[in-house]
């Protein structure tokens, strides 16, 4: 388990080599955690491995610090970058909890009794012809009442794709993902066991080739932002831009056969935004751009 300030926000690089390396980055993106220039974001995270997932009981931000006011600071001075001015206010700081830092803390429950490793000795998951294989098998004594199968894009966002009842004398398990997500897809087994508690296995990943191939410009923007497909896809498209707390600010769409928008973007505060692209309730991509 590793909870703190990982300075990046909650889709940059670093914590997308976490997922890829099979960690769980647990935190919301919808959460703040610091403040910067007066926008809310989100730096602290909580990322805990496979194996200790289960024993996660909830989490949380607990907002005491980034949005108090500064002369409420910890080191009484004007700004958080630890100059030597003093705090033309006064001293108004406390021992009480608020603005004992520049960040928020990030608080996670555990209940460590709940047994860590699943019986599992083996879980695959395979490509075959356009879809996704699933095989796992359990040790003769396992206990098992049912394999949950849940799926996740790169973000993250898990949600059941199947359960599996167990068979008793069954040891070889397998199911079928007929339609993946077009770009990474990641697959782990939930176990519930005779007495409801619930293990998961490892982060299994699987990528599949992404429908279309889509550029945004200028970058950074100021007045509109270009969105090229390359190629027209035969359905429409729905578009949605989302700020750095993933809530939607700008919803548009492509129409089919068309291989291109022109995003009105001037109504949007400066800050860092992600475009995302939508057709037959897949997503298609991301792209990240700057509003000026």
């Amino acid at each position: 388990i590793s909870v703190g300030d990982y300075n990046s926000y909650y889709e940059e690089d670093p914590l997308d080599i976490l997922r890829a390396a099979n960690y769980n980055v647990l935190s919301s993106s919808s959460t703040y955690s610091y403040q910067f220039d007066g926008q809310l974001g989100s730096l602290d995270h909580a990322v805990v491995s496979n194996s200790m997932a289960s024993a996660v009981t909830g989490i949380a931000k607990w907002n005491i610090n980034a949005a108090e006011p500064v002369y409420l600071d910890y080191n009484d001075v004007t700004d958080d970058g630890g100059s030597d001015f003093a705090n033309p206010f006064g001293g108004f700081y406390t021992t009480a909890a608020f603005r004992s830092s520049d960040h928020d803390p990030v608080i996670i429950g555990l209940n460590m009794a709940t047994p860590l490793p699943l019986a599992l000795t083996q879980f695959d998951a395979l490509k075959v012809n356009g879809t996704a294989m699933l095989n796992w098998t359990v040790s003769a004594d396992d206990d098992s009442r049912a394999f949950t199968i849940e799926r996740a894009s790169e973000r993250n966002d898990w949600k059941v794709l199947t359960t599996v009842a167990a068979k008793e004398g069954t040891t070889q398990y397998s199911t079928t993902d007929e339609q993946p997500l077009a770009g990474v897809n990641l697959y782990r087994i939930a176990c519930k066991d005779v007495d409801g508690l619930m293990t998961y296995s490892p982060v299994r990943k699987l990528e599949f080739g992404t429908a279309s191939v889509f550029q945004v410009y200028p970058n950074p923007a100021q007045d509109v932002l270009l969105l090229n497909m390359g190629t027209a896809l035969p359905t429409e498209t729905t578009v949605q831009v989302t700020n750095i707390l993933n809530q939607v600010v700008l919803t548009d769409r492509i129409e089919s056969n068309a291989a291109g928008i022109s995003l009105p973007v001037r109504a949007l505060p400066a800050g860092i935004y992600n475009v995302r692209l939508f057709t037959a309730g897949q997503e298609l991509g991301v792209k990240r751009f700057v509003k000026k």
